[in-house]
């Protein structure tokens, strides 16, 4: 006779691939991987989307650097409490403090690299909904108020061997979303800082945006 462990198991993935999320956050120290992201208008039903690459740095468990590349349409540090957002066309970078959300900042970067099981459901009602082209297909539902008036729905989708992402969905109140899609991931490769530098051209100006 089979165990009912097993049989309840088999008919409910989900308890092995968080397993497997806490199994790959034990070790993550950082990913390369291009990303395209795609920001969808859903009262016009219109997409934008911008190619370009990540590199993400954790040296420490609450130590996040992050660069990613939209080629000309923008780049993106975010290291040491501090977001920087240079537009090469304007030739300007605004810098924002994270502060106080820098929880929040750690919460959604880890969602799709770095992230554990654990803390998934400690944060969100997990929901398996199926196996895709994509992956196995989780929906999360933030169980914080204050998450929820940025994103009522988070869906991630999760390689079946190594549950390393290769999409997540982010959803607005207002039914817009915003989805990151993941390619040639390379998880725990040698960063140098060079690798995380924002390049920008000769005369940038900054700007301090209000808080």
């Amino acid at each position: 006779m089979i165990p009912l462990l097993l049989i309840l198991l088999a008919a409910d993935p989900l308890p092995g691939i968080l397993a497997k999320m806490d199994a790959v956050s034990a070790t993550f120290k950082g990913v390369k991987a291009n990303i395209k992201r795609i920001n969808h208008n859903a009262a016009v039903d219109k997409n934008m989307t911008y190619d370009g690459t990540m590199v993400l740095k954790r040296p420490a468990p609450h130590d996040i650097r992050t660069l990613i590349d939209f080629k000309d349409e923008q780049k993106v540090y975010i290291g040491n409490g501090i977001a920087d957002i240079y537009y090469p066309v304007r030739n300007v970078i605004q810098e924002r403090k994270i502060g106080k959300y820098q929880d929040l900042f750690e919460q959604f970067y880890l969602l799709a690299f770095g992230g554990s099981g654990k803390d998934l459901v400690a944060n969100y009602d997990v929901t398996y909904i199926g196996s895709e082209d994509l992956g196995a297909h989780l929906q999360l539902i933030p169980k914080s108020a204050d998450v929820k008036k940025s994103f009522t729905k988070i869906e991630l989708w999760l390689t079946p061997d190594k549950a390393t992402p290769t999409q997540l969905r982010l959803t607005q109140p207002s039914g817009d979303n915003i989805t990151f899609v993941y390619t040639n991931v390379v998880m725990n490769p040698k960063i140098s800082d060079s690798d995380l530098k924002l390049r920008t051209k000769d005369g940038v100006k900054k700007e301090y945006p209000a808080q």
